[in-house]
């Protein structure tokens, strides 16, 4: 029987940064933590508490760029847990979010290419 490794069912190419997040539900529920792992699609977040897979969030993502911190807002449910932390689905970004997000993987992209190129 062939076992199925997790990243072969993923859709969406993930980029390893550590990136300051916040996961919150209302005034119940607020986690701070470091991604391990980001793409157009969801996160992993570094973590010591959990939340019930299902979980419906808002999510905060605070990226650097150019010595500005870039606020990234977005809804989602959480999918998975793993001893280190929990991984969220992103349902939903905010429509001024949209913009960097998709300014973001296209960078690391062409870096990504142009790192491959040199080799």
């Amino acid at each position: 029987m062939k076992t199925t490794n997790v990243t072969d069912r993923r859709r969406y190419q993930r980029i390893k940064i550590e990136i300051n997040a916040k996961v919150a539900k209302g005034q119940e529920i607020s986690i701070n933590g470091y991604t391990r792992d980001v793409s157009v699609k969801g996160f992993f977040l570094k973590c010591d508490q959990k939340v019930p897979i299902g979980t419906t969030c808002r999510v905060s993502l605070f990226l650097k760029h150019e010595n500005e911190e870039v606020h990234v807002k977005a809804d989602g449910v959480v999918v998975r847990h793993e001893d280190s932390g929990l991984a969220v689905e992103l349902t939903k970004i905010d429509l001024d979010s949209i913009t960097f997000v998709f300014w973001f993987f296209m960078v690391h992209q062409l870096l990504k290419t142009k790192e491959l190129a040199s080799e």
